[in-house]
């Protein structure tokens, strides 16, 4: 395990250092805090986090509305940013039922813009692409702004050069996420 998260940190901290986006004439840009957080909150992709060395599930974001299922649940959840309203769908019974915004939210917690929305909100522990807070216990905790436009890449807490806990995400489908996502699929019946 910790194997596997120190090689997701050296390509983290590699991704990073190569900066993440573009600028005219071909130059390579350091992300910022800034872009990370309109691409996170504000963008559209698809993403797989992956956390200590296990997926956690898979989710598509837009502006504020998200689409996720869990690794190993037969179910998936629907919040529409749009129309306010949020489903819990059953895969195998081909049914949904509404669901209030914070029983979602609460759902999609390895989702980017649930996990890093309150690192966000602490810039003074921001340098550019990468966050870093020290406790008075002895622990850090550091994020990463590595992936495509300047999407967060990583998060990790550790203590005494030991990460005990890591987060990778991975990203497909950037800024191009469909509407039709983020509604209750056809041929699905209410369960209410």
């Amino acid at each position: 395990m910790y194997r596997t998260a120190a090689i997701a940190l050296l390509i983290m901290l590699i991704v990073a250092a190569a900066g993440c986006g573009s600028g005219g004439g071909g130059e390579t840009q350091a992300c910022t805090r800034e872009q990370g957080v309109e691409s996170t909150m504000q963008g559209s992709y698809q993403v797989k986090t992956i956390e200590d060395d296990r997926v956690q599930g898979v989710g598509i974001y837009d502006n504020g509305s998200f689409r996720l299922v869990l690794e190993g649940v037969p179910r998936m959840v629907i919040h529409n940013e749009v129309s306010g309203e949020s489903w819990l769908v059953d895969i195998r019974q081909k049914q949904y039922e509404p669901i209030g915004y914070d029983e979602a939210l609460l759902k999609a917690g390895f989702m980017p813009h649930v996990a890093m929305k309150p690192y966000f909100d602490l810039e003074r522990f921001w340098s550019s692409d990468a966050f870093r807070m020290d406790t008075p216990d002895g622990r850090s905790i550091k994020a990463y702004l590595g992936g495509p436009d300047c999407l967060p890449s990583g998060w990790e807490a550790e203590e005494q050069g030991r990460i005990f806990k890591d987060i990778v995400w991975e990203y497909r489908r950037v800024g191009q996420v469909s509407p039709k996502n983020f509604e209750v699929p056809e041929g699905f019946a209410s369960s209410a």
